[in-house]
């Protein structure tokens, strides 16, 4: 359609459009959207480089136009006395640049959202094998990660959890380069020490009542790496609910906080016998983030089978996505298009 068409068209609605015929026309586009919002999504970024004009190869501002490529989509080059010279296309940049199959990105955004297996989202038929599945996953789960991360304020819950070390799919025991001095481990065997060990890798959580949630891997369960991990993150004048770990202490007092120690005691014979309450007591614990590390052992232990150490950022990502925010699929092909472009596997 011609500009000066849809210029008309555009009028003819305005002027003498009913508003049902409105409702139903939104409705059209909706579907219309739906299923060409790739390159809507592409539409959108196409118009913030030619307003932006820098260069993603050497940052020059002498960015102009440059026909377009096979698919349609705007092309710019970098000329003039500080300019490159190199062309570059609308995803240059970006996790997509170079990735093949745009009709799928969509399907696959939701069911990588949905949390499904690989397997499954195989055989969904959406026209992608199961590796290919694999390599978008930790492709795109990256640059879906919220930048920058929420400030936790309120109620905040805090807390760690461990997992075992993992090196699934690692191929050193095979070719006599084991990752680790030690026999492989299968699924589902666990740690060989008992207790907590260097066997094990913690992962920290914060939350607060507003379903804001931080989750990082930890390099050690010590006080310094606590504090830099936690410090940015949460409010001054907030009150903190942990255990008794000396590193939340030293938390609330360098943010100005209140620190609430929650504090466990099992049960006695004779209580059990006469039946446990469903709660604890008052409006403070650690339920929330309990709850969420629970989220995290039926994620990453029983419906993905266990979960490399390497990857455990991205799926912590996944699980900030599907449970935290509830990200549409088609918001989170907007933040991946609108983040730099990362490393992949």
């Amino acid at each position: 359609m011609d500009a000066i068409r849809f210029d008309e068209i555009s009028r003819a609605l305005e002027v003498d459009a009913s508003i049902e015929q409105c409702v139903e026309l939104v409705g059209r586009l909706q579907f219309r959207l739906r299923n060409a919002v790739v390159e809507a999504l592409t539409a959108v970024r196409s118009k913030f480089l030619a307003e932006r004009r820098i260069c993603p190869h050497c940052a020059s501002s002498s960015v102009h136009r440059h026909g377009r490529d096979a698919r349609g989509r705007q092309r710019f080059i970098c000329v003039g006395e500080d300019g490159c010279g190199r062309s570059f296309g609308v995803l240059q940049g970006t996790v997509f640049h170079r990735m093949r199959k745009p009709e799928v990105w969509l399907p696959y955004a939701e069911r990588l959202l949905e949390g499904i297996s690989l397997t499954r989202i195989s055989e969904a038929g959406i026209g992608i094998s199961r590796h290919t599945a694999w390599r978008w996953r930790h492709r795109l789960l990256p640059a879906m990660a919220l930048d920058p991360q929420p400030v936790l304020s309120g109620i905040v819950e805090v807390d760690e959890t461990y997992f075992v070390k993992s090196f699934k799919g690692h191929r050193g025991w095979k070719r006599g380069t084991p990752p680790e001095l030690r026999p492989p481990r299968y699924r589902g065997s666990g740690a060989l020490r008992r207790g907590l060990s260097v066997e094990q890798v913690p992962i920290l959580t914060a939350v607060d009542r507003s379903r804001n949630h931080h989750d990082t891997v930890l390099v050690r369960r010590d006080k310094a790496t606590i504090l830099r991990d936690l410090l940015p993150f949460i409010a001054r004048g907030s009150l903190i609910c942990s255990d008794g770990l000396p590193a939340y202490r030293e938390l609330a007092n360098q943010t100005a906080s209140e620190h609430h120690v929650i504090e466990f005691e099992p049960p006695t014979a004779d209580e059990k016998a006469e039946g446990l309450p469903r709660g604890r007591p008052g409006a403070l614990g650690l339920g929330r983030v309990n709850y969420w590390h629970e989220l995290m052992d039926t994620r990453f232990n029983r419906i993905h089978r266990g979960v490399s150490t390497k990857y455990l950022p991205h799926y912590l990502t996944m699980l900030a996505t599907r449970y935290a925010e509830k990200l549409d699929p088609k918001d989170a092909l907007h933040r991946i298009m609108r983040t730099p472009l990362v490393s992949r596997p």
